[in-house]
């Protein structure tokens, strides 16, 4: 957004995001994106894990292709009910506690699918990974914006969908080390106790992320200035603001003057009995109304297509891909061919954050170029197509679907 949003229209927020702008970027910014970066990274690593699974829990269990599919699809459900979760606790509670139960939800209820032993269970476990999914986002998008300089929104953004592929890149390597063919059988030769479940060990595996980052948060992630200014915690937002100067230019905070938030605030509302001021009461469906008005009904349709069709190429493509390298039996291993193309996203991401740097082209130019071209490589993938198409077509995709993914995200923060 710009200073002619709603949030600036207020003179404090406005004070306040100048005083960020101030600042500048730096130890303070990289810390809450490598916090923020987390969700991205273990939804990444959950996503394609569940891709590679899927093959194995159909030769164990016998699954269907309905429950084939909606055991991976359940996940969007998940992002659904969590989305709209996370939109009313990150407006009351806060961004920070938000983050941390999206870690919480992610962590336990992955760890808890490597102890399934039937596919309503795993169907239950799976749409509760995509709750906690559901509830990050929002918050994690929220957040980067409030905390970092105006100019350099988009591309922070950017930077932490980057965590989307290095989370693959790390699910790739526990696929290597435990399962690198998908056989059901571990790498090194040994046996599990009961024939055909390493899918169990790469549950664990892809749970790690989340609590490793929960740990991190619990101790680095800051809360959002202008969250706390809203709240009427003017204290505790200096204090963030102080912190973002010591971080950035290794100043004492004792030595940082505070931003004038209550003078340009509104009159002081009342207070509990903790001191803090009241949170400003949330409707759910007077921001749906809103966005439904006619002023911004024509964006939010388009918008909503535009997230559709992103969350269904990167994370149909997470899901497809583990199967789709293994039909064609390449003569590198699955594990090895998963790796490759999850490091051949990251171009996609450099690309993206130098297009949400290019004022002249645009965030609209570049959807619709990256639109466009995503959906021509899609054609390279065909059955009929040559199989020379194919091998250049699949790895290309990812990456630009990872800029569509970005820049779709980047322009929604910023209308």
């Amino acid at each position: 957004a710009d200073d002619s949003s709603a949030l600036m229209s207020d003179p404090a927020m406005a004070e306040l995001q100048a005083r960020i702008d101030k600042l500048g970027f730096g130890g303070f910014q990289l810390l809450a994106l490598i916090c923020t970066g987390g969700v991205m990274m273990s939804e990444g690593a959950e996503m394609l894990l569940m891709g590679c699974m899927t093959k194995m829990l159909d030769k164990e269990w016998g699954l269907a292709d309905f429950t084939k599919g909606f055991m991976v699809s359940v996940v969007f459900a998940g992002f659904a009910v969590g989305n709209l979760l996370s939109g009313k606790l990150g407006d009351t509670y806060g961004r920070r506690p938000t983050i941390l139960l999206s870690y919480l939800i992610m962590g336990t209820a992955g760890l808890l699918t490597a102890t399934a032993n039937c596919a309503p269970v795993m169907i239950c476990l799976r749409m509760m990974v995509g709750v906690g999914c559901g509830i990050g986002f929002p918050s994690i998008y929220t957040l980067i914006p409030e905390l970092c300089p105006t100019k350099l929104r988009g591309a922070v953004c950017a930077c932490m969908i980057g965590f989307m592929p290095l989370g693959e890149m790390y699910a790739a390597l526990g696929v290597i080390a435990i399962d690198k063919d998908l056989t059901g059988r571990t790498t090194f030769g040994a046996k599990w106790h009961v024939t055909n479940e390493t899918w169990r060990v790469l549950c664990d595996w892809g749970a790690v992320p989340a609590f490793i980052f929960l740990a991190w948060c619990l101790v680095l992630l800051p809360e959002s200035p202008f969250f706390l200014a809203k709240q009427g915690r003017h204290e505790e937002a200096n204090a963030v603001l102080a912190s973002m100067a010591y971080w950035n230019g290794g100043q004492t905070p004792e030595g940082i003057a505070p931003v004038a938030i209550p003078a340009a605030a509104p009159p002081p509302r009342p207070v509990d009995s903790s001191g803090k001021g009241e949170a400003d009461k949330f409707s759910w469906r007077e921001a749906v109304q809103r966005c439904l008005s006619g002023r911004y009904m024509e964006t939010t349709l388009v918008m909503f297509c535009a997230h559709f069709t992103k969350d269904f190429s990167v994370f149909g493509l997470s899901y497809v891909f583990p199967q789709y390298f293994k039909e064609l039996a390449f003569s590198v291993e699955v594990g090895w061919e998963i790796f490759i193309t999850a490091m051949l996203t990251l171009p996609g991401v450099f690309i993206a954050m130098g297009l949400t740097r290019w004022e002249s082209f645009g965030n609209i130019a570049a959807l619709k170029a990256s639109a466009f071209l995503a959906g021509l490589l899609c054609l390279g993938l065909l059955e009929g197509a040559p199989r020379i198409l194919h091998t250049l077509c699949a790895p290309t995709l990812k990456s630009v679907a990872m800029i569509y993914f970005i820049i779709v995200v980047t322009y929604t923060a910023e209308v």
